[in-house]
């Protein structure tokens, strides 16, 4: 019986968490990250994925996020997608110019799957991973939603699925969304990441 409320909680938090942060956590978390102080005011300029194209490039040159500087730093695999986990894909909306280039992109990853309650459609699926900082106490579920291309595949709710398909982005609850239009699901195991997965 405990069992089956810890799987409800958890689906129904990873299903219904809102998909942003507010800034000062944003900062914290990059300063916790870079071990740098959190920034204040505007993002200085080494905070920054990409130089400010206003003042970086006065010749008009085209600067900042490239697919070829994506491809740089994130091989594609065999099948020609890139992989990447859950949380690379929730965080990618949060930069337009990224989003603009990842946009159409092939992705994969792996992560649990459930039904999304909030729509009828039931090729609507969400898929998640839990980020642990200490124990599982502290979990909390990172999850963006999924539209299944094609044929629907018997899934079966909190399973570990490897999912492929194209990214896309869509306004989701007042902020920009990462969505993956799934074509291949195919059921595996929980990878072995202690840090980022429950």
């Amino acid at each position: 019986m405990a069992l089956v409320l810890l799987a409800i909680s958890v689906t129904a938090a990873a299903a219904m968490t809102a998909d942003d942060f507010s800034n000062d956590y944003k900062k914290s978390m990059l300063a916790a990250d870079s071990g740098r102080p959190a920034p204040t005011g505007p993002a200085p300029d080494e905070y920054k994925i990409a130089p400010d194209t206003a003042t970086a490039n006065p010749g008009g040159q085209k600067t900042g996020v490239t697919l070829e500087l994506i491809e740089k730093y994130q091989k594609r695999n065999t099948a020609g997608n890139f992989e990447l986990d859950v949380m690379q894909l929730y965080y990618s909306g949060s930069d337009p110019e990224y989003a603009a280039v990842m946009k159409g992109q092939g992705v994969e990853t792996v992560g649990q799957v459930v039904k999304d309650p909030s729509s009828p459609d039931p090729k609507r699926l969400r898929v998640f991973v839990l980020q642990v900082s200490c124990c599982a106490a502290d979990a909390r579920p990172f999850s963006l939603p999924v539209e299944v291309v094609g044929n629907m595949p018997e899934v079966q709710d909190m399973g570990w699925y490897k999912l492929a398909g194209k990214i896309d982005y869509v306004e989701e609850r007042g902020v920009t969304t990462a969505i993956l239009k799934a074509d291949n699901l195919q059921p595996t195991v929980r990878p072995r990441d202690p840090r980022a997965l429950f």
